[in-house]
């Protein structure tokens, strides 16, 4: 699935593939050291891992946006309390994500002249 999430990625504008991380404490670090305005966090390895890798990313880190990759409605309502700015359930077609991608490209260009949201 990681591959083909790539592929995908890598077909939208403004999109760079910076480094993936198989854990929490891993996202963290490259949040941390490369500065990453956008990240995409996936529940199969665990959705309390998840969750709480959302909350330290917008404790720690309140400008990244995230995108949570859940595995159903119940996940996706929990990853929106914990921060994720959009939560896509598994069998989301290429297009939704595409649109969630744009959306946060959107929002971080907003916050980066300084425009509301």
């Amino acid at each position: 699935m990681r591959d083909g999430l790539q592929a995908l990625l890598r077909t939208i504008p403004g999109i760079e593939i910076i480094g993936q991380a198989d854990c929490g404490t891993r996202a963290l670090t490259l949040i941390s050291e490369k500065e990453l305005p956008l990240v995409l966090l996936d529940s199969s390895p665990g959705s309390a891992e998840m969750l709480a890798t959302l909350r330290q990313i917008k404790d720690g880190h309140p400008q990244v946006r995230c995108i949570a990759l859940v595995e159903n409605a119940q996940q996706q309502v929990a990853a929106k309390e914990a921060g994720a700015d959009t939560a896509l359930v598994t069998g989301f077609s290429a297009e939704v994500l595409h649109a969630a991608v744009d959306g946060a490209l959107m929002a971080i260009r907003r916050n980066r002249s300084g425009t509301p949201n």
